[in-house]
């Protein structure tokens, strides 16, 4: 009898503690995403780089410029970079998904005279 009611207790007690759990574990994460283009010429960005460096997690763009990114719930600062074009950052609140659409600007460099000699 004793050891019955020891395996109903551990049973209820191990029971208890998963359907407690459940609602710890069916938590979604949002997700940031959208379209990474061209300023300019509004063309896809293939392979841009999407990143957000609290918590070290980034994306690329796939070839149509599209990225999609899930993450804790929290307020993230988001880097876009592609080479040749200026970065972007965005403070984003992801308490819920979001979709943001992003431009990016050619990065303008003027270089130094280059003098070739025999």
């Amino acid at each position: 009898m004793n050891n019955i009611r020891q395996v109903l207790t551990w049973t209820f007690f191990w029971a208890s503690l998963t359907l407690l759990s459940l609602p710890l574990s069916a938590q979604k994460q949002p997700t940031l995403s959208g379209y990474v283009k061209d300023g300019a010429t509004g063309e896809a960005m293939i392979g841009a780089t999407i990143y957000l460096p609290e918590i070290k997690k980034g994306a690329y763009t796939n070839e149509y410029g599209f990225y999609s990114l899930s993450v804790p719930v929290g307020t993230y600062e988001v880097w876009y970079k592609f080479v040749g074009f200026e970065t972007d950052t965005q403070t984003v609140d992801l308490s819920q998904s979001q979709r943001l659409n992003i431009e990016l600007t050619t990065q303008a460099k003027e270089l130094d005279a280059v003098v070739i000699t025999d």
